[in-house]
């Protein structure tokens, strides 16, 4: 896989519905990761939701780089 299929194939896009115009998703939501602990109730409950589909994403791009 190159990069831009992997993230078509495996419709990265929508499972972590982000809009489409990002060329690297996961980055984006790594980006997001605070650099100190967050106080906003917010950003925690976002992160939390969406770390697990994160997670299982690249660990699918790792297998099929293995």
């Amino acid at each position: 896989f190159i990069k831009k299929q992997a993230i078509q194939c495996l419709r990265i896009h929508h499972r972590l519905k982000i809009a489409g115009h990002h060329d690297d998703p996961i980055s984006q939501i790594l980006d997001q990761i605070p650099k100190r602990r967050s106080t906003s109730t917010m950003k925690k409950q976002y992160l939390s939701t969406i770390w697990p589909t994160v997670c299982k994403i690249l660990a699918e791009l790792d297998a099929y780089h293995h």
